[in-house]
């Protein structure tokens, strides 16, 4: 089915999707977060690792108001072997779902009568937000959405936009859910919409990854997580030169305020290992090139985030569930206060 007959494109809000790619085999959108025209250009790069979570629909989102409980659904299918997807009303969870691989997912959107009770009882009934978001490795296609058109609202999407790139700690790796991944934390916590462009195992900070950032960076925050997955693959002046050019180039596009994160806690540091010189050099880069030649832009020590190895996974290095709601709330306190003053 195609998806703009299905639905008015222009009622819906697709939030952290770069291209809409129609699959003819399966009769459904393809949510892809990065450009084709980009991932085709840093293919040489992918030295190291599959590209797999430059191709996922992680913090992939899409939401439309109604003016009416009536039901509505959407069904999906998967690319992968499964999706996690997770549905909210109003900003309250309304279900999750685990949508398979080969099989068409048909989710049912209900108003429970308490919830419609609730609502009249405080008078606040004139808008109902639905947003379904796609959980972390997810490949996700929508076959169809089925809503009453004459319900729809055109209301317009107010909130400031947030855009993200780092490591699979910046990707969600770790948490239950990519809503509760530290950075996602902190977003909502502001009202800020989160556009999550982060990369599991291979942010390597490509130039023409730094261009698309950057492309998206106009009057919103912009946070960093930089040099975890180059460290053991890439020399310091390699890191350097491309921080660098990611730096500038984002400034180039007027961003609101720009966060970057040094490397987290992990078992780099610890004192046996054999990166942990590389972990040092590479924090003390950042450290460094933000105060000389980059003051404006707000440092965030990772190990001030994550102080002690009891918040990470077994892994020592992905921080747990617990691990990252602490390290949503650390970077809260203290970027809250100058990202009022900045915008």
């Amino acid at each position: 089915m195609n998806l703009q007959k299905a639905i008015d494109l222009e009622a819906v809000y697709l939030k952290n999707v770069s291209e809409l790619i129609y699959l003819e085999e399966i009769k459904g959108y393809y949510l892809q977060r990065f450009p084709t025209k980009m991932l085709e250009s840093i293919k040489h790069d992918f030295n190291f690792n599959k590209p797999d979570s430059y191709y996922d629909s992680t913090g992939c989102e899409i939401s439309w108001y109604t003016t009416s409980a009536d039901e509505s659904e959407i069904i999906l299918i998967t690319l992968d072997t499964i999706c996690n997807v997770a549905v909210f009303v109003n900003n309250k969870k309304h279900s999750y779902w685990n949508v398979t691989k080969g099989n068409y997912t048909k989710i049912s959107l209900k108003i429970t009568n308490q919830y419609k009770e609730y609502l009249q009882s405080t008078g606040d009934i004139s808008l109902y937000h639905w947003r379904i978001i796609f959980g972390k490795g997810a490949k996700a296609v929508i076959s169809s959405i089925k809503i009453h058109m004459a319900n729809i609202s055109k209301q317009q999407n107010k909130r400031h936009k947030w855009v993200a790139y780092g490591s699979s700690i910046s990707h969600g790796s770790g948490s239950n859910f990519i809503n509760q991944s530290f950075l996602h934390i902190a977003a909502e916590k502001l009202g800020y919409d989160i556009l999550n462009k982060s990369v599991s195992g291979i942010s390597f900070i490509e130039p023409q990854v730094a261009d698309y950032i950057a492309s998206l960076s106009s009057n919103a925050v912009v946070s960093l997580e930089l040099g975890l997955n180059m460290i053991g693959k890439y020399k310091a002046d390699v890191f350097e030169e491309r921080v660098k050019y990611l730096l500038d180039s984002v400034l180039a596009s007027n961003p609101a305020f720009i966060i970057v994160i040094t490397p987290i806690l992990c078992h780099y540091c610890l004192s046996g290992s054999s990166k942990k010189a590389s972990w040092d050099e590479y924090s003390n880069i950042l450290k460094e090139i933000c105060k000389t030649k980059y003051s404006s832009i707000q440092l965030i020590d990772g190990a001030d985030l994550v102080n002690n190895f009891d918040l990470l996974q077994i892994d020592l290095l992905h921080p747990s569930s617990e691990g990252h709601y602490i390290m949503g709330n650390i970077l809260l306190e203290q970027i809250s206060e100058k990202i009022k003053l900045a915008l």
